[in-house]
């Protein structure tokens, strides 16, 4: 059915994008749109315009819906409202019908043309109310003028007959065009007196004969669980002439049952209530969704009190609002209107890491967060957290299912940590098995070194005699006759004395064999040795022996250790070129440990050759089989001692023994 033009509806919603989107569509469509953004605002746009149609947002700021609701059915009770509800708020919905909302239309509205025919129809149906009220005033005034009439026409009958025709004829006309609108009007309307029978019916049920209704109890077509409330509302509009709302399914109906909001209000006439009226609608289809509504939030509340995890629901400020009984286990049911960083522990970037969700990101983000429990234990969670957003997709708050997993971590260190400690273990066995096998490698390279130097030093140095000898001889004749050969057998004899000093260094390393040790004065002993060594030009000897111990030696051995690392100090300051060479020796005494210390201010020793330089047979020298440094070693550990090497390319090195005190010497 067409809406007569102009129409005037005011829309009060608090979201721009909704008033905008549904006055659109209503400007387009040929009404005039009035907008408020809250409730106290649409009231007072109410009461200086009188619109035809109110449009009402249940959830606003300002004023509830319900609250603005009350005050239109108190103010202006037949102006008709349409509530506008989100999907998930099916209770506001049913207490606005009951508050006297006349439909009601859910968000998002998706199918603008159902939209615009519950429009049409609540105008359609309080245009017929309007037009019902109109006659009706019009034809108490009627009768009320017509008995005027009757009144002043005792002495003028005969004058006043054409004029009571007249009436008669508009009566009719009024009385038809009022039966015209009520038996095309959308719903069922019917009459009935007190005792609930009915009168008059506009239409019948299909298959059901209109004149076998006239008569029969109203109560015969509702079904007997909701008579009682049907003969209250009846009751009411004869003593009150009160208007109630009813609903209630038809009765003795196969299949789903048919529901039907009826108004029950009092028909009137000359201030007496002749009868009561019933406007009845179906709302099979609104019932079937207010059920399923139920029905869904049933059991998605079962669901969420079922799952054994955390579920916990905040708002956009991140506010708890929601928790399923794991939760309020965890948190205690004061959580509810907290903030979610009152229950964290310590300092942590959960909030940082779950902020593209409030930005409106749809991914399931996963954060691990430390939580204090209702007890005040301190426990960690592992979070699902996932974003809600509403009908706009505008952002709401999230949605976060929780566990706890601190006895897991736990567990996850102590074996990481058990496997740190295994490792250690293993990598400590392998060092040493690593170390005894080198070692082993050593033992048998040195004792197959050991028999080849024996071998090859017998061998050489029995021909090495002969040739010295044979030197010698030649020398003895040819001195003095002018043969000039006095410097070619010069040279020949320091190459046979280096030639028997390399022999011996190579007996010495192939003869060391246990140490004969004896107690031995360490200072004083070192100073008569040191006093013997030749020091040559240029190089300054200094000597500060503090140690003050007795120590056991093998004087010999460990003599020959300390005149090699002497004769390696002189021979590295003077391939320094170094104007003036200085050589000290140390010793003291540190705690149970004797420190010997020769240093040079010599050549230094490059870091690449430093770890090979007690290697048997390696030698940067350009004479010599390097066994010294090798020999002095093995001295040193026969000590039960140990040897370090510190050196500096360019300024010198230092060679430290570090021998053990008898325990009668420890201090």
């Amino acid at each position: 059915m067409t809406v007569e033009s102009p129409t005037t509806v005011l829309l009060i919603d608090d979201e721009e994008i909704v008033r905008r989107t549904i006055a659109a569509y209503l400007d387009a469509a040929g009404l005039t749109v009035l907008e408020a953004d809250n409730g106290r605002a649409g009231l007072d746009l109410f009461r200086q315009t009188h619109p035809d149609l109110v449009l009402l947002d249940l959830r606003m700021p300002e004023m509830h819906g319900l609250e603005v609701l009350d005050v239109l059915t108190k103010e202006s009770p037949e102006t008709p409202c349409i509530v506008i509800s989100g999907a998930g708020v099916a209770k506001d919905v049913v207490e606005a019908i009951n508050r006297g909302a006349w439909d009601f239309v859910l968000k998002p509205i998706v199918d603008m043309v159902v939209f615009r025919h519950t429009i049409d129809k609540v105008l359609e149906r309080a245009r017929l109310l309007r037009e019902r009220q109109r006659q009706q005033r019009l034809l108490e005034h009627k009768v009320t003028e017509r008995t005027v009439q009757l009144q002043a026409a005792n002495e003028a009958l005969a004058r006043e007959v054409s004029v009571r025709r007249q009436a008669e004829e508009a009566l009719r006309t009024s009385k038809a065009r009022w039966r015209s609108l009520v038996e095309h009007a959308p719903g069922f309307i019917a009459t009935v007196d007190r005792a609930g029978t009915i009168q008059y019916v506009n239409r019948v049920l299909p298959g059901v004969n209109q004149e076998a209704v006239i008569g029969q109890a109203i109560y015969r077509f509702v079904d007997p669980a909701h008579h009682g409330h049907v003969r209250t509302a009846i009751e009411q509009a004869f003593d009150s002439g009160l208007t109630s709302k009813v609903e209630a399914p038809i009765a003795n109906v196969p299949g789903e049952p048919i529901w039907f909001e009826t108004l029950v209000g009092p028909v009137r006439i000359q201030d007496e209530t002749t009868a009561a009226m019933l406007i009845s609608t179906d709302i099979t289809e609104r019932r079937i969704v207010e059920q399923n509504l139920r029905a869904l939030s049933a059991r998605n509340q079962a669901l969420l009190h079922a799952i054994p995890d955390i579920v916990m629901e905040v708002d956009a400020r991140k506010v708890y609002t929601w928790a399923n009984p794991a939760g309020l286990a965890f948190f205690g049911d004061a959580v509810i209107g907290k903030e979610a960083t009152d229950y964290f522990e310590g300092e942590q970037p959960t909030y940082e890491l779950v902020q593209p969700l409030f930005n409106g990101a749809e991914d399931v983000i996963y954060v691990e967060s430390w939580q204090r429990r209702q007890d005040g234990e301190k426990r960690l969670l592992a979070w699902w957290c996932r974003v809600l957003k509403d009908a706009d997709g505008s952002v709401t708050g999230a949605i976060s299912t929780a566990r706890d997993i601190t006895e897991a971590r736990q567990t996850q260190e102590e074996l990481a940590h058990y496997r740190a400690d295994l490792e250690n273990l293993v990598e400590e066995r392998t060092k040493e098995l690593r170390a005894a096998q080198e070692d082993l490698l050593r033992k048998e390279r040195l004792a197959t070194l050991g028999q080849l130097i024996g071998t090859v030093a017998h061998e050489i140095r029995n021909p090495l005699g002969t040739v010295r000898t044979s030197v010698f001889s030649i020398d003895e004749r040819a001195r003095g006759k002018g043969l000039d050969i006095e410097r070619a057998l010069d040279r020949a004899e320091r190459n046979i004395v280096r030639c028997d000093a390399i022999i011996e260094e190579l007996l010495d390393y192939a003869r060391l064999k246990q140490a004969t040790r004896v107690p031995t004065p360490l200072d004083s002993w070192l100073e008569s040795v040191l006093h013997e060594y030749p020091v040559p030009d240029g190089i300054q000897l200094t000597l500060a022996l503090t140690a003050n111990a007795t120590v056991p030696l093998d004087r010999e051995r460990f003599r020959r250790a300390v005149l090699n690392v002497l004769t390696n100090a002189h021979q590295a300051i003077q391939q320094a070129s170094q104007p003036q060479g200085r050589i000290t020796v140390e010793t003291e005494t540190v705690a149970n440990r004797v420190r010997v210390a020769i240093a040079d201010n010599g050549l230094g020793i490059p870091p690449d050759v430093r770890d090979k330089i007690f290697e048997p047979l390696y030698s940067t020298k350009t004479f010599g089989v390097g066994l010294g440094l090798s020999i002095v070693k093995r001295t040193i550990e026969q000590h039960e001692g140990t040897i370090e090497l510190d050196s500096t390319p360019g300024r010198g090195t230092t060679v430290t023994f570090w021998l053990p005190l008898p325990q009668d010497e420890v201090v």
